[in-house]
């Protein structure tokens, strides 16, 4: 897989620093991941998320923890 895109990088770094929550399609770039795995570790349960209608938004401790990061 390419490298992700440099903005894209700092803006999930620093939302998830500033203790923002986080889109779902943007975090599973950022990890290297396709949005499909990602929301089918939503499905399980192995992550929690925020859901505002058909968004899904990722909390900051868990796109935390998912990329390796101290939570804000």
């Amino acid at each position: 897989m390419r490298n992700p895109n440099p903005t894209l990088v700092e803006d999930v770094r620093s939302r998830v620093a500033a203790g923002m929550n986080v889109r779902l399609g943007p975090l599973a770039k950022f990890a290297g991941l396709s949005p499909t795995a990602l929301r089918l570790a939503v499905e399980r349960g192995d992550i929690k998320v925020i859901r505002l209608g058909r968004n899904i938004l990722i909390p900051h401790h868990e796109a935390a923890r998912l990329l390796g990061m101290e939570a804000a």
